[in-house]
């Protein structure tokens, strides 16, 4: 028969284990739990699970309640931001460029949707200055080579090139100045020198867009020149 001393002893620390089983778990600091774990309440949540520990942990606290009740965004290749992400990074004269990767992520709804927008961003940026190389590399090339191979005077149909023809300018000058209207182009054929190398002359009225500076359009409100050079 066990002692009186002994059975209280055994009586109590069962009553401490049902405490403690009873008492609420304290609260893990994130900072505290492994890599598996933090992943797990990723997972829980809807939100990727890629990259290192500090990020991960950066991505629970910045999305809490995981994507929200919109749920997931559409995928970052096919999405509006990737899209917009890309004319800001092309134009030299964006805000984006004198801001760091956490401003720009802040600074618009469509990119505080995606928890790997800084990994999205490096990509693209590299992307972007990828293809501007390749571009420069094609204006050398593309330069040296019409240096080496001076075109003539007149294209394989045996018509001048139009867009270095004194007509061109002049064609332009009297649609500004109407003659068009006043005049059949079988006449303003007639009436200067330049026109004379021109078989026939077409014009039709449409919005025409000019090339202002380097990769930037202004629209501009007037006649847009066609020339037919038929025999």
């Amino acid at each position: 028969m066990a002692a009186p001393h002994s059975q209280h002893k055994k009586e109590k620390k069962k009553k401490k284990k049902a405490q403690f089983k009873d008492s609420p778990k304290p609260r893990r600091r994130l900072e505290d739990l492994k890599v598996p774990e933090l992943k797990v309440l990723l997972q829980n949540k809807g939100l990727p699970v890629a990259g290192k520990k500090d990020e991960l942990i950066e991505r629970l606290r910045k999305y809490p309640n995981g994507y929200g009740p919109k749920g997931a965004p559409k995928k970052w290749q096919y999405s509006k931001a990737k899209l917009k992400l890309k004319k800001d990074l092309l134009d030299k004269n964006s805000h984006i460029h004198n801001m760091s990767v956490d401003e720009i992520w802040n600074s618009d709804p469509l990119y505080k949707q995606y928890p790997l927008f800084p990994q999205y961003y490096n990509d693209l940026k590299k992307q972007v200055e990828a293809e501007g190389k390749e571009a420069r590399l094609d204006d050398i090339k593309a330069e040296k080579h019409i240096k080496n191979n001076p075109r003539g005077r007149l294209n394989k149909r045996g018509y001048p090139h139009w867009n270095k023809h004194p007509a061109k300018k002049l064609l332009q000058v009297d649609i500004y100045n109407k003659l068009h209207e006043r005049m059949q182009p079988r006449e303003l054929q007639k009436m200067r020198r330049e026109y004379k190398d021109l078989k026939k002359i077409y014009v039709r009225r449409q919005l025409h867009w000019t090339y202002q500076g380097e990769r930037s359009f202004e629209p501009v409100d007037h006649c847009n020149i066609y020339l037919f050079c038929h025999p």
